[in-house]
């Protein structure tokens, strides 16, 4: 028997968290736009939480993005105004320092941020929520990180999601103004082409995947009516399970100890825990979870812990630990 339980209280709002391991420490780094902030947490072994460790300042900061190459640690800071910029973890000092800025001229409202590698090389893409925006990918050249494909004029692409579809790079975008978008990394080219889409979803703010059993899954997140979960069958992805929304902002796949979940969150109710029952082949519910305007649901595991971080635009963020119950005491 499992449960989610909270573990840690942060007194301040937030739209998203990422978490990365450096060197045997796991880190925590939170976008929290009102405080002007994204800041960075490490998980405490002896005192047992999350502490803060760093802070990197920024104006309107919707995200940050950790990526490990060689060693070293970079973090993509996205802001509404004032462009976006890459600091580096700067061992001397213990410290993210400036690295880069993120050309302005082709990012102008960012919404997501989503890493990956193809072939060995190092990418990360920008979903840009405005019409005049542009979503980008950028490429690491050894040096630094530059614009290497835009995919998406006059949409307003709310979400990015890397994915290996029959061992292909994929790209799906979701947007504002049309269904998500299915791109296709070209192997010669070296850029991803326009593939399909995925019909009759309209209005999806973002797209996640993830694997149960070697088959791939996706969970659509809608506003309101229903969110969706569906599987890549036949050379396309079909409906599995609707899931009815409330002013939801982020559905979120994880696994903890061979537990596949779902986080559903909602503006104006309580944000739901769903649990796979791998006998009916459906997410049923599992708990309820109160979070004021939860922004997104991230899990976070130390060597033997797993944490749900829920972030919240209008009120505290929350720690929940997966908990396993042993109900023969």
């Amino acid at each position: 028997f499992t449960d989610f339980v909270i573990q840690q209280i942060l007194p301040y709002e937030s739209v998203s968290v990422d978490t990365f391991q450096y060197k045997n420490d796991v880190f925590v780094a939170i976008a929290q736009p009102s405080m002007e902030n994204c800041m960075v947490l490490e998980w405490d072994h002896i005192e047992m939480n999350f502490r803060s460790y760093d802070n990197i300042t920024g104006q309107s900061i919707v995200g940050c993005k950790a990526i490990l190459i060689d060693d070293q640690v970079f973090m993509v800071v996205a802001q509404l105004f004032g462009g976006s910029h890459i600091y580096k973890y700067d061992e001397s000092w213990a410290k993210f320092t400036k690295f880069q800025d993120i050309e302005v001229l082709r990012i102008s409202k960012p919404n997501d941020i989503e890493l990956f590698q193809i072939e060995g090389e190092n990418f990360f893409v920008i979903a840009d929520s405005s019409k005049a925006g542009l979503t980008t990918v950028y490429k690491w050249n050894g040096k630094g990180f530059y614009s290497y494909q835009s995919l998406h004029e006059w949409f307003r692409d709310t979400d990015a999601e890397f994915i290996e579809i029959d061992e292909k790079p994929h790209l799906v975008l979701s947007s504002r103004s049309q269904v998500p978008l299915i791109l296709q990394w070209n192997k010669s080219t070296k850029k991803f082409t326009p593939l399909s889409d995925i019909p009759n979803m309209e209005d999806v703010l973002a797209v996640k995947s993830f694997r149960m059993k070697d088959e791939l899954y996706i969970s659509l997140t809608r506003f309101i009516g229903d969110s969706k979960i569906m599987k890549w069958s036949n050379k396309q992805f079909v409906d599995i399970q609707a899931l009815p929304s409330r002013g939801a902002m982020a559905l979120q796949p994880f696994i903890f100890k061979d537990r596949y979940y779902l986080a559903l969150g909602s503006d104006y109710t309580f944000s739901q825990i769903y649990q796979w029952d791998s006998q009916k082949k459906i997410f049923e519910k599992f708990k309820e979870i109160y979070i004021q305007a939860p922004r997104s649901f991230t899990a976070v595991s130390t060597n033997r812990r797993d944490f749900i971080f829920a972030s919240s635009f209008k009120g505290n963020t929350q720690i929940f630990e997966h908990v396993i119950v042993d109900l023969s005491l």
